[in-house]
């Protein structure tokens, strides 16, 4: 699996994918540089199986590259569960 970004990520020491069922960050160091919603349950169980993952960077009018630019570590969050109260 990789990921085709519509642009070049900024210089940075590390990036991070963060995923939840139904959106991408894409983080360089600290900073949230990108964010997409998607509504696939069978990306995001991939990504929950992953440690990091290919990134191509694909700005607008460049020829695609012919290989990963940049790895970047992956990070998935399922949404909370609720905190249920039992009766006594």
């Amino acid at each position: 699996m990789v990921i085709v970004l519509p642009q070049n990520l900024p210089p940075a020491d590390n990036y991070t994918v963060s995923a939840t069922m139904s959106e991408i960050s894409i983080k360089a160091g600290w900073d949230v540089v990108a964010k997409y919603s998607y509504n696939d349950a069978s990306a995001f169980k991939t990504l929950t199986s992953l440690s990091q993952i290919g990134v191509v960077e694909y700005p607008p009018g460049s020829p695609f590259p012919n290989q990963i630019t940049q790895v970047a570590y992956v990070q998935t969050m399922d949404a909370p569960t609720p905190y249920v109260m039992r009766p006594a």
